[in-house]
C-alpha cells in the first residue's frame, strides 16, 4: 500500500539516513549496495505511486508538496553517506621546488590565496635538490618541478620533459662575501658556496665575477645545497662568499656581510614550471588549470603589494622590510603572461647546453596561452 498523501497521521515518522548511523559497523562498499539496492525499490514504488495518483481526492498542491519533500529527502540522504560518490575530488597534484625562499612566490600566493583549490587542485609543495626534480617528474612522483637551469639542461640532454610556463625570468642574485672580505680581488683562493654543479647560483656568480674583472676560477667552488644552507655556510666561515636571492641577500647585510654585486645584467631564469611529455599528453586539463592557478597568482601579485607582502611574511622567516625589498625587486622579474620568445630561448639554449635542440622538444608554452585566453575571457 502505498502512504496516504492526504493524511498528516504519518508525519511524525522520520527517515534519518546517515550512512554510520544507520549501518554503523557495515563496510562502505556494502553501505553503498544496500543503497543501490534501496533505490531500485524506490524506482518501482514510484511507478505504482503515479499509477495511483489520478485517483486522490485530496488538492493538487498537496500532492505536488508531499511528491516534492519525498523525493528530495533520499537524494539528500544519499549525499550525506557518499559524499565522494556525489562530489567531485579535487585533483591532487605535487609541485616539487628547490628551495625555500622567494623565487616560487607565485607558487605561494596560489596556495595561500585558494586559486589551486578554484581550479579543483589539492597541491602539495615539496622540496626537492634540483638535481633530483627532473628525475622526479620523468618518474611521476611529482607533476611539476620549479627547479630552472638544472632541468632544462637534463632536457638538452634528452630527458623527456617541457617547459610549460616562466616565472623569473632574470633571477635576482647577488654576490655575497664576508665581512673580511672587502675587495673582489681578495677572494683568490677562497671558496665559493653553491647549490650544485653548474647550476643557476653558480653560473650568475661567475658572471657577476666576471663583470667585476675578476676570474672565477681562481675560486674553488663548494657545493652546499639550497639558499638558506649557503647563508648558513657563509655566516660559519665555511665559504667566502656565495651567490644568494632575496631575502638571504640583504638579512646578511643587516648581519654586517658585504653585498659585492648583483643583480646582473643578463642573469638566468630563476623558477618556471617543467613537466612530462606523458603529462601534457595524458592529462592537459591538469597541467591547463595548474597553469592558470599560477597566472591568477602572477596578477594578485601584480594588482595587491600589501597582501603579496603579507604572504610572503608567512612563509619566510624575514623582516618587513626585507619583504618590502624582496617584492619591489623580484616583481620586475616577473613574467606575467609565463613565456619567453623564441629569441630568448634560443640564447639560453645556447648558454646551457653543450648541443642545440630544437625549440619544440624543449618548451610548450600553448597550454600557458590557452590559460590566458581562458581567463580573459571569464574576465
Amino acid at each position: 500500500m502505498p502512504p496516504d498523501w492526504c493524511s498528516n497521521q504519518r508525519s511524525e515518522r522520520r527517515i534519518a539516513l546517515t550512512g554510520r548511523r544507520v549501518f554503523p559497523s557495515i563496510p562502505v562498499r556494502r553501505r553503498l549496495s544496500l543503497f543501490v539496492e534501496a533505490f531500485e525499490r524506490y524506482r518501482r514504488f514510484w511507478r505504482k505511486i503515479f499509477n495511483e495518483v489520478e485517483g486522490m481526492a485530496c488538492s493538487r498542491r498537496t500532492v505536488q508538496f508531499r511528491l516534492f519533500v519525498w523525493t528530495i529527502l533520499p537524494a539528500v540522504a544519499f549525499g550525506a553517506v557518499f559524499p565522494d560518490v556525489t562530489v567531485a575530488q579535487a585533483q591532487k597534484i605535487r609541485i616539487a621546488y628547490s628551495s625555500r625562499s622567494n623565487t616560487v612566490m607565485p607558487l605561494y600566493i596560489a596556495s595561500s590565496k585558494g586559486f589551486f583549490r578554484e581550479e579543483g587542485l589539492e597541491v602539495e609543495l615539496i622540496q626537492v635538490s634540483p638535481r633530483l626534480g627532473a628525475m622526479a617528474v620523468m618518474n611521476g612522483d611529482v607533476s611539476f618541478t620549479t627547479s630552472f637551469t638544472s632541468t632544462f639542461r637534463a632536457i638538452l640532454q634528452g630527458v623527456p620533459l617541457k617547459l610549460v610556463l616562466v616565472a623569473l625570468k632574470k633571477g635576482v642574485y647577488f654576490l655575497v662575501t664576508r665581512p673580511e672580505i672587502k675587495d673582489v680581488q681578495d677572494l683568490k683562493g677562497k671558496k665559493l658556496g653553491i647549490a650544485t654543479i653548474r647550476g643557476t647560483d653558480s653560473l650568475v656568480a661567475e658572471e657577476l665575477l666576471r663583470s667585476k674583472g675578476f676570474n672565477p676560477a681562481l675560486l674553488q667552488q663548494l657545493v652546499i645545497g639550497e639558499t638558506p644552507l649557503r647563508a648558513q655556510a657563509l655566516v660559519a666561515g665555511v665559504v667566502q662568499v656565495v651567490s644568494l636571492s632575496p631575502p638571504h641577500d640583504l638579512l646578511l647585510k643587516n648581519m654586517g656581510y658585504n653585498v659585492l654585486a648583483g643583480p646582473p645584467e643578463v642573469g638566468l631564469p630563476a623558477s618556471g614550471l617543467f613537466t612530462s611529455n606523458r603529462l601534457l599528453k595524458e592529462n592537459p586539463q591538469a597541467v591547463n588549470r595548474t597553469l592558470r592557478a599560477v597566472l591568477k597568482a602572477n596578477r594578485f601579485m601584480s594588482e595587491n603589494r600589501q597582501e603579496t607582502i603579507a604572504v610572503m611574511l608567512k612563509w619566510l622567516p624575514q623582516t618587513q622590510e626585507v619583504a618590502i625589498r624582496s617584492y619591489d625587486v623580484e616583481l620586475k622579474a616577473l613574467a606575467k603572461d609565463g613565456q619567453m620568445t623564441d629569441t630568448e630561448m634560443e640564447s639560453l639554449i645556447d648558454r646551457l647546453g653543450e648541443k642545440k635542440r630544437p625549440l619544440d622538444e624543449v618548451r610548450d608554452f600553448n597550454p600557458v596561452r590557452q590559460a590566458i585566453k581562458e581567463l580573459e575571457t571569464k574576465q
